[in-house]
């Protein structure tokens, strides 16, 4: 009899690790701003912004960066919201999951960092071109994704 319950525990258990480990996030986003005038499509790319004080220094990357964030400068509360940069095209998801983060993230291995999450972006399909900015809930455990 206790062999039977140590078997049915370990199964709970096993089951209760698959559902952790394989269960995908699925998060809620906003459209907030959008600048024309990007034409590639960089879909291993993409910026999370946790902070004003991260915007701001994203802002001074390059000149292509700093007209975004002039045009997106006024949509922002970063007390509320964190902020998502995608390259090319709209999304159509955005997920994280222990499994992706773990298996899936192809960054080199200085941009990985413990404790954080990789968010993950599928886009939807279409000749939209230029940079967008989405609103998501405010995680400080999420980041972006830098692939090669």
């Amino acid at each position: 009899m206790k062999k039977l319950y140590y078997i049915l525990l370990t199964s709970l258990l096993f089951a209760c690790f698959t559902i952790v480990f394989f269960h995908k996030t699925n998060l809620d986003f906003n459209l907030t701003c959008s600048y024309v005038g990007d034409k590639e499509f960089r879909p291993d790319a993409y910026v999370v912004l946790h902070l004003d004080k991260d915007f701001e220094q994203y802002s001074k990357i390059n000149s292509r960066t700093a007209k975004i964030g002039s045009a997106c400068k006024s949509s922002l509360n970063f007390a509320k919201h964190d902020y998502v940069i995608v390259y090319g095209r709209k999304v159509k998801t955005m997920y994280y999951s222990l499994k992706s983060t773990l298996f899936d993230d192809r960054s080199d291995h200085y941009i990985k960092r413990i404790g954080r999450r990789v968010l993950f972006i599928e886009y939807e399909n279409g000749d939209s071109t230029g940079t967008f900015m989405y609103q998501i809930n405010k995680d400080k455990k999420l980041r972006g994704f830098i692939g090669a």
